[in-house]
């Protein structure tokens, strides 16, 4: 896995309608990345889109002391960055602390 293309994780994920699993792996630790480790267990749910119509999307939910993590808007922006780089621009990432909506892209 770690030698494939952008274009070949595109068609692996079409084709089978779900990301591979060491992709899922890796996403599902952004957000201890970019909230500096003060989130427990984040969860992600994910869908991609095989036909028309369909979005694919990354949903995040995370358990955060919201008092100990500054620039939230910019941890936003950049744990979005890092799951539309990995996979597409078109793809929407939400994210929610403690069970509330903070964060939907476009």
């Amino acid at each position: 896995m770690d030698n494939i293309s952008k274009a070949d994780l595109t068609k692996l994920m079409l084709f089978f309608g779900r990301v591979p699993e060491p992709y899922i792996k890796s996403i599902e630790g952004y957000p201890l990345i970019f909230f500096n480790d003060h989130t427990q267990e984040p969860k992600l749910e994910y869908a991609v889109a095989v036909k028309e119509g369909e979005e694919t999307y990354f949903k995040y939910d995370l358990n955060l002391n919201l008092e100990s993590n500054n620039s939230l808007d910019k941890r936003y922006k950049a744990l979005k960055d890092a799951v539309r780089k990995l996979f597409w621009k078109e793809a929407k990432v939400e994210i929610r602390i403690n069970g509330e909506e903070v964060y939907k892209s476009e």
